[in-house]
């Protein structure tokens, strides 16, 4: 073992001579710098220089799993006590008027009689809207549907009308059979039938047909007091070699109505608004015109 000699200024240590003066100079500076770090509440550096779990600065390191990687995404910036901010999830808007076939309930096509089947407005698209009808924010459905006719007779067309229930599911309310034109009833056009939408909570329902001689027809139904009712009605003539054109449109509810013509080799249209009363009309009385 070594001996501590300690002489007057010196401290002789196994044959070195320590001046006392270097050795206080240093045990001072090491109290300062422990000191400092208390203060600051730093605590020791690590070997990345990154501060220790005390510190609210958060480094790549820190992100949970749940949240993206900052080198690939918009990096999340913490808050004011230093959290991530809870990850937001992310939703996929399609429209609703016409949905697919597969997303169609079984019970939505248990609605359908047997035989029949949804008209489709184009490949893969049926003929099928989608909206509240009877205002208890539950989204309900109107459909073309089409009997399958093994023979050449022109298969017979309905308006179907399905409230939903909110879990899923719906309940038939109507079943009209008279409402929708058949396919060989739009003369050299072909099938008559435009569209099946819902806007503002009715049902409108257009079609389209003639010959040099066109015209085109929209129906509008609405649910109200437990029933379905036609509102309006707007029927339109167009000659295509002159160009005149003879419109009229009828709200059934006030009586209102406006006729629009503009004569063959004018382009000046004459408007003439009036009234011709209110008219009911139940959807389940109705029938389409088919004596364009």
């Amino acid at each position: 073992m070594k001996k501590v000699i300690i002489e007057k200024n010196n401290i002789v240590f196994g044959g070195y001579i320590l001046k006392k003066t270097i050795i206080f100079m240093c045990i001072v500076g090491i109290a300062v710098i422990l000191a400092s770090c208390k203060k600051d509440n730093t605590g020791p550096l690590n070997l990345n220089n990154s501060r220790n779990e005390n510190s609210n600065v958060i480094s790549e390191t820190s992100f949970p799993n749940s949240v993206p990687n900052p080198a690939t995404k918009e990096p999340a910036v913490p808050n004011k006590t230093g959290e991530l901010p809870t990850p937001q999830p992310t939703f996929s808007i399609t429209p609703s008027s016409s949905p697919t076939p597969e997303k169609l309930t079984k019970d939505l096509k248990s609605l359908i009689p047997t035989g029949w089947y949804y008209l489709e407005k184009s490949k893969d698209k049926p003929a099928i809207a989608e909206g509240d009808l009877n205002k208890d924010g539950i989204p309900d459905i109107a459909a073309v549907i089409e009997k399958t006719e093994t023979t050449d007779v022109d298969s017979p067309r309905s308006l179907m009308i399905a409230f939903g229930t909110g879990n899923g599911n719906y309940t038939l309310s109507i079943l009209a059979d008279h409402v929708v034109l058949r396919g060989k009833e739009g003369g050299t056009f072909g099938d008559p039938f435009d569209d099946i939408i819902i806007d503002r909570g009715s049902i409108v329902l257009s079609d389209f047909g003639g010959s040099r001689w066109k015209w085109s027809d929209k129906y509008r139904f609405r649910f109200q007091n437990n029933d379905w009712y036609l509102i309006g009605l707007t029927k339109t003539s167009y000659d295509g070699a002159t160009a005149a054109t003879d419109e009229d449109d009828y709200n059934l509810l006030t009586g209102d109505f406006i006729q629009t013509k503009t004569d063959s080799g004018s382009t000046t249209p004459v408007i003439t608004k009036g009234n011709r009363g209110p008219k009911t009309v139940l959807l389940r009385e109705f029938k389409a015109d088919i004596s364009h």
